[in-house]
């Protein structure tokens, strides 16, 4: 059975409705943002290696990461160029939750990282 990517985002809701006097709020807000990111990231992954029966360019790691969102808003189609500029800005989130110290990051960033995810889930259905 494979791992279906769409349990990150249940799990970001999950972390993202901790209360405001949690110890432990901030990190998982953190988690929330970065857990709604791999939901999309992953799925748009397949959908792209679905949809074009290839692998996304840049395949391997850190580059996967800028140039799927990259070969999606540069495609014919307005939705995967919708989804690709979605993918890009919650990855811009993802990368402030996981590797910036300071400002911690609030109820928005999180709620925004969780809309995001499910319209770019939304989007590209295989």
């Amino acid at each position: 059975m494979s791992f279906d990517w769409a349990d990150f985002l249940t799990l970001a809701h999950e972390l993202s409705t901790s209360p405001a006097g949690d110890q432990l709020r901030e990190a998982k807000l953190r988690s929330a943002i970065s857990r709604a990111y791999y939901a999309s990231f992953h799925h748009a992954r397949n959908y792209y290696k679905a949809r074009y029966k290839r692998e996304p360019p840049g395949s391997g790691a850190a580059r996967e990461h800028a140039s799927l969102p990259t070969a999606l808003t540069q495609s014919g189609w307005p939705n995967e160029k919708q989804a690709g500029r979605y993918l890009s800005e919650l990855r811009r989130y993802r990368r402030k939750a996981d590797y910036k110290v300071s400002p911690m990051p609030d109820d928005w960033y999180a709620i925004q990282a969780l809309q995001l995810a499910r319209e770019i889930i939304d989007i590209l259905q295989a």
